[in-house]
């Protein structure tokens, strides 16, 4: 992995066509200059501001929204989780495969992004009751919220940690992954090594994983190397 940083809480990063920077305050709000033409996709109840030129519509995955600016001149939106937490770039040019993302940590990512649906175990009704994994791929800028304090720990390939599975965050594709059942009704994320994982003190989503367990004696989530890098 080396020792580069490959994320930042610094206040701006800039692509080609979009401009993203963090004010930072008692909760983060997204600041993002949107140049003609250009759209970005963000979580659906993260709207805070907008030009009126800017148009919100609905995106394929029903956790989030479209934002696209219709107008000849670059234009401003701003954007702001619903709790208080941490908010973080991440330039996916520096990393190979990607990163693992989990549903409600994923903020917001530019056109440059792709974001496959790597797993999704229902847990009950609705949509929020999905234990959901995303990857993220691509040369552009990914940006994620992490819920409370947030906690970067690297792993060696002698390293498995195991980690209550709402609060994590992200992870590198090279870090094995096993939902396991933990006592009643609990669930953790086994993590094997090596690769970076970040995890949030109060994620934005208190997983009830007491459905679950079908899903995983049936294979629902992802095996031990699913995501080991190629």
């Amino acid at each position: 992995m080396g020792d580069k940083m490959n994320e930042t809480d610094a206040s701006l990063i800039q692509d080609n066509s979009v401009k993203w920077r963090v004010i930072d305050g008692h909760s983060p709000v997204l600041e993002v200059e949107l140049a003609a033409g250009v759209s970005i996709t963000a979580i659906a109840d993260s709207f805070l501001a907008k030009s009126p030129d800017i148009e919100m519509v609905s995106a394929e995955d029903a956790r989030h929204v479209r934002f696209h600016n219709q107008s000849a001149e670059t234009e401003l939106l701003y954007l702001a989780p619903q709790q208080i937490g941490a908010m973080m770039m991440f330039d996916l040019s520096l990393y190979r495969q990607g990163l693992i993302v989990a549903a409600p940590s994923l903020f917001a990512f530019d056109d440059t992004v792709n974001a496959s649906l790597v797993l999704d175990v229902p847990l009950g009704e609705g949509a929020s009751s999905h234990y959901q994994l995303y990857q993220l791929t691509g040369d552009g800028v990914m940006i994620a919220f992490m819920g409370g304090d947030l906690f970067p720990l690297p792993l060696t390939s002698a390293d498995i940690q195991q980690v209550t599975a709402s609060s994590l965050a992200a992870m590198e594709p090279s870090v094995s992954f096993e939902l396991d059942k933990l006592g009643d009704g609990h669930f953790v994320a086994s993590l094997t090594g090596p690769g970076r994982i970040w995890l949030q003190s109060l994620p934005s989503e208190r997983q009830k994983m007491t459905g679950a367990a079908a899903d995983i004696a049936q294979n629902r989530a992802p095996k031990k190397g699913l995501f080991r890098r190629r």
